[in-house]
């Protein structure tokens, strides 16, 4: 007992448990110090688990390098990335790259700051430079309720127009004719062409005078088959024109 630096005292009965336990943790330390990194360890992967260490372990075989980075930035710290790291568009960036006077969809009735809305109005040319050289008129186009459409540039497709010019709506000529019989001989056929056509064809007798003869009059009405408007137009979404100003 004294080797392992306790004296003896007669009045104290537990001495010899804490010799005991001495000795234990000194063995047990001299083990734990051994210089060999868990080489002497026969069962790593069970040693590992029976440490509660191997979800730990499967994680780290994930984990990215430390010294690796994002866009020039270590991951030794908190890592914030820009509009520019991500080549997002901001606002900014549209402002300069996208030329005055290109007219842009906007999804509310409030254009953002520094761009207006095409609506006709007339602009301050002085305020307005590059504005005024794509509409030197001072005016702005009046887009609401129109489709954009592209200018023939001598395509031959639709002539006789400027740039800026309206156009107001249109559709190709819808034409159709009606035959008919006549009384007192044979034929001509009732006939009918273009948007018109013949259904069925029948013979009657038709007496001079008599009052039961009975006439009908055919008419024409799109909407019975197709959906009509007081416009042509195809199906479309409802959004503002806007145009930077500058």
């Amino acid at each position: 007992m004294e080797q392992t630096g306790t004296r003896l005292n007669k009045h104290e009965h537990t001495q010899l448990y804490q010799a005991i336990q001495t000795c234990a943790e000194n063995a047990a330390n001299r083990k734990l110090s051994k210089k060999k990194n868990g080489k002497d360890i026969l069962d790593k992967a069970q040693f590992i688990e029976n440490l509660g260490l191997t979800e730990t372990v499967e994680l780290a075989k994930e984990a990215i390098p430390y010294h690796r980075k994002i866009n020039g930035k270590s991951l030794t710290q908190d890592v914030q990335l820009t509009a520019t790291d991500v080549n997002a568009v901001t606002p900014e960036r549209l402002r300069l790259e996208v030329p005055v006077g290109v007219p842009l969809p906007w999804p509310t009735d409030r254009p953002p700051t520094g761009w207006l809305l095409c609506n006709g109005a007339r602009f301050d040319k002085t305020h307005y430079p590059l504005l005024a050289s794509a509409y030197p008129s001072g005016q702005l186009p009046d887009l609401r309720g129109e489709f954009i459409r592209g200018a023939d540039a001598g395509r031959q497709v639709d002539t006789g127009r400027k740039v800026l010019s309206p156009q107001g709506d249109a559709i190709r000529n819808i034409t159709g004719q009606f035959g008919y019989v006549r009384q007192g001989q044979w034929g001509p056929w009732v006939t009918a062409t273009g948007a018109f056509y013949q259904t069925s064809t029948f013979s009657a007798a038709i007496k001079r005078g008599d009052p039961d003869n009975w006439g009908s009059v055919s008419a024409f009405d799109a909407s019975r088959v197709v959906p009509t408007a007081h416009e042509n137009r195809p199906r479309n979404v409802a959004f503002n024109y806007i145009v930077r100003g500058a």
